[in-house]
Protein backbone atom coordinates (compact mmCIF):
# COMPACT_ATOMS: atom_id res chain seq x y z
CA UNK A 1 0.00 0.00 0.00
CA UNK A 2 2.68 2.75 1.11
CA UNK A 3 4.20 1.99 -2.64
CA UNK A 4 0.91 2.78 -4.79
CA UNK A 5 0.83 6.44 -2.41
CA UNK A 6 4.49 7.25 -3.36
CA UNK A 7 3.92 6.51 -7.05
CA UNK A 8 0.31 8.57 -6.95
CA UNK A 9 2.27 11.25 -4.87
CA UNK A 10 5.40 11.25 -7.51
CA UNK A 11 2.65 11.20 -10.02
CA UNK A 12 0.93 14.17 -8.33
CA UNK A 13 4.69 16.42 -8.14
CA UNK A 14 5.45 15.78 -12.26
CA UNK A 15 1.89 16.88 -13.20
CA UNK A 16 1.81 19.71 -10.86
CA UNK A 17 5.17 20.72 -12.47
CA UNK A 18 3.83 20.33 -15.70
CA UNK A 19 1.34 22.68 -15.25
CA UNK A 20 3.16 25.12 -13.27
CA UNK A 21 5.38 25.10 -16.41
CA UNK A 22 3.17 25.51 -18.81
CA UNK A 23 1.28 28.52 -16.98
CA UNK A 24 4.43 30.15 -17.17
CA UNK A 25 4.65 29.28 -21.36
CA UNK A 26 1.19 30.70 -21.89
CA UNK A 27 1.44 33.47 -19.66
CA UNK A 28 1.04 37.07 -22.01
CA UNK A 29 3.91 39.41 -21.72
CA UNK A 30 4.82 42.35 -19.44
CA UNK A 31 4.10 44.40 -22.22
CA UNK A 32 0.47 42.80 -22.72
CA UNK A 33 -0.19 42.91 -19.02
CA UNK A 34 0.81 46.76 -18.70
CA UNK A 35 -1.31 47.11 -21.55
CA UNK A 36 -4.47 45.42 -20.04
CA UNK A 37 -3.92 47.31 -16.64
CA UNK A 38 -4.12 50.55 -18.25
CA UNK A 39 -7.20 49.91 -20.36
CA UNK A 40 -8.54 48.59 -17.32
CA UNK A 41 -8.18 51.19 -15.12
CA UNK A 42 -8.91 53.94 -17.97
CA UNK A 43 -12.13 52.09 -18.91
CA UNK A 44 -10.30 53.49 -23.20
CA UNK A 45 -8.28 52.15 -25.56
CA UNK A 46 -4.49 54.03 -25.32
CA UNK A 47 -2.24 54.36 -27.40
CA UNK A 48 0.97 53.11 -26.09
CA UNK A 49 4.51 54.85 -27.22
CA UNK A 50 6.58 53.43 -24.90
CA UNK A 51 6.47 51.15 -22.30
CA UNK A 52 10.19 49.63 -20.24
CA UNK A 53 10.30 47.12 -17.16
CA UNK A 54 12.86 47.34 -15.10
CA UNK A 55 12.56 44.44 -12.33
CA UNK A 56 10.03 45.71 -10.61
CA UNK A 57 8.83 48.60 -11.82
CA UNK A 58 7.67 49.57 -15.54
CA UNK A 59 7.07 53.06 -16.78
CA UNK A 60 4.40 53.53 -19.91
CA UNK A 61 4.28 56.33 -22.00
CA UNK A 62 0.78 56.92 -24.00
CA UNK A 63 -1.98 59.22 -25.68
CA UNK A 64 -5.05 59.64 -23.51
CA UNK A 65 -7.93 58.74 -25.59
CA UNK A 66 -7.65 61.11 -28.52
CA UNK A 67 -7.11 64.27 -26.26
CA UNK A 68 -3.74 66.59 -27.07
CA UNK A 69 -2.23 65.01 -23.63
CA UNK A 70 0.96 62.78 -22.70
CA UNK A 71 0.16 60.52 -20.09
CA UNK A 72 3.01 58.90 -17.66
CA UNK A 73 2.34 55.93 -15.51
CA UNK A 74 4.72 53.72 -13.33
CA UNK A 75 3.19 50.40 -12.30
CA UNK A 76 4.49 47.91 -9.81
CA UNK A 77 4.72 44.19 -10.76
CA UNK A 78 2.92 41.81 -8.41
CA UNK A 79 3.04 38.38 -8.68
CA UNK A 80 1.37 37.74 -11.91
CA UNK A 81 0.64 41.29 -13.21
CA UNK A 82 1.33 44.66 -13.15
CA UNK A 83 -0.20 47.22 -10.74
CA UNK A 84 -0.65 50.80 -11.07
CA UNK A 85 1.91 53.32 -8.75
CA UNK A 86 1.52 56.43 -9.60
CA UNK A 87 0.70 58.66 -12.74
CA UNK A 88 0.33 61.88 -14.69
CA UNK A 89 -1.39 63.05 -18.11
CA UNK A 90 -0.23 66.93 -19.13
CA UNK A 91 -1.51 68.88 -21.94
CA UNK A 92 1.10 69.77 -24.34
CA UNK A 93 1.98 73.92 -24.07
CA UNK A 94 4.85 73.56 -26.17
CA UNK A 95 6.91 74.44 -23.23
CA UNK A 96 9.46 71.78 -21.65
CA UNK A 97 8.10 69.49 -19.00
CA UNK A 98 9.67 68.19 -15.67
CA UNK A 99 7.80 65.64 -14.04
CA UNK A 100 9.21 63.87 -11.23
CA UNK A 101 7.08 60.53 -10.25
CA UNK A 102 7.94 58.06 -7.55
CA UNK A 103 10.47 56.13 -9.17
CA UNK A 104 11.15 58.07 -12.56
CA UNK A 105 12.07 61.74 -13.22
CA UNK A 106 10.53 62.77 -16.97
CA UNK A 107 11.23 65.38 -19.38
CA UNK A 108 8.84 66.10 -22.74
CA UNK A 109 7.95 68.49 -24.87
CA UNK A 110 5.95 69.18 -28.41
CA UNK A 111 8.58 69.85 -31.32
CA UNK A 112 8.60 70.90 -34.42
CA UNK A 113 8.23 68.27 -37.64
CA UNK A 114 12.11 69.94 -38.71
CA UNK A 115 13.62 68.68 -35.46
CA UNK A 116 15.17 65.31 -35.75
CA UNK A 117 17.25 64.98 -32.84
CA UNK A 118 17.28 65.76 -29.07
CA UNK A 119 20.30 65.81 -26.73
CA UNK A 120 19.60 66.45 -22.71
CA UNK A 121 22.91 67.29 -20.99
CA UNK A 122 22.52 66.34 -17.42
CA UNK A 123 24.60 67.81 -14.68
CA UNK A 124 26.89 65.03 -14.34
CA UNK A 125 28.22 66.28 -18.13
CA UNK A 126 26.29 63.01 -19.54
CA UNK A 127 24.86 63.25 -23.10
CA UNK A 128 21.81 61.47 -23.46
CA UNK A 129 19.34 61.37 -26.52
CA UNK A 130 15.55 61.86 -26.39
CA UNK A 131 13.00 59.61 -27.81
CA UNK A 132 11.04 61.71 -30.81
CA UNK A 133 7.61 59.95 -31.36
CA UNK A 134 6.04 60.87 -34.88
CA UNK A 135 1.69 60.53 -34.04
CA UNK A 136 -0.06 60.71 -37.24
CA UNK A 137 -2.95 63.19 -35.77
CA UNK A 138 -0.65 65.37 -33.80
CA UNK A 139 2.61 67.32 -33.98
CA UNK A 140 5.62 65.31 -32.74
CA UNK A 141 6.85 65.04 -29.49
CA UNK A 142 9.98 63.92 -27.77
CA UNK A 143 10.67 62.64 -24.09
CA UNK A 144 13.57 61.42 -22.39
CA UNK A 145 13.37 59.66 -18.34
CA UNK A 146 15.45 58.05 -16.08
CA UNK A 147 15.79 56.02 -12.65
CA UNK A 148 18.89 57.43 -11.77
CA UNK A 149 19.57 60.79 -12.62
CA UNK A 150 18.69 63.87 -11.43
CA UNK A 151 17.34 65.92 -14.70
CA UNK A 152 16.76 68.99 -12.73
CA UNK A 153 18.91 71.82 -14.53
CA UNK A 154 19.72 69.43 -17.86
CA UNK A 155 20.16 71.24 -20.83
CA UNK A 156 18.25 70.39 -23.87
CA UNK A 157 19.34 70.98 -27.30
CA UNK A 158 17.17 70.32 -30.69
CA UNK A 159 18.24 69.66 -33.91
CA UNK A 160 17.62 69.94 -37.44
CA UNK A 161 18.46 67.44 -40.33
CA UNK A 162 21.39 69.88 -41.23
CA UNK A 163 22.23 69.61 -37.64
CA UNK A 164 21.67 73.10 -37.04
CA UNK A 165 20.52 73.80 -33.63
CA UNK A 166 16.93 74.50 -33.34
CA UNK A 167 16.06 75.65 -29.80
CA UNK A 168 18.18 75.61 -26.56
CA UNK A 169 16.62 75.04 -23.18
CA UNK A 170 17.44 74.97 -19.34
CA UNK A 171 15.07 72.34 -17.44
CA UNK A 172 14.14 73.69 -14.38
CA UNK A 173 15.40 72.83 -10.59
CA UNK A 174 11.60 71.93 -9.62
CA UNK A 175 9.77 69.53 -11.08
CA UNK A 176 6.27 69.30 -11.88
CA UNK A 177 6.38 73.32 -11.47
CA UNK A 178 5.90 74.37 -15.35
CA UNK A 179 2.54 71.61 -15.41
CA UNK A 180 -0.67 73.26 -16.14
CA UNK A 181 -3.18 70.69 -17.20
CA UNK A 182 -2.03 68.08 -15.20
CA UNK A 183 -4.16 65.15 -13.88
CA UNK A 184 -2.58 62.88 -11.72
CA UNK A 185 -3.54 58.98 -11.25
CA UNK A 186 -2.96 57.38 -8.30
Amino acid sequence: MPNKFKVKFKIGIVVFVIAISFSFLFRPSDAILIIQEIDHFLHRDVTIYHSETNNKEAIAFYRWYGMDQLAVMELNKESFNWELVRGVTEGFTGDIQFIQLDYYAILFQRIPASVVNVEILTQNEKVHKGRIEVDEYYQPFWYYYSDTEDLSNAIITTYDEEGEVVEIIEVTEQPNGNLQRTITIE
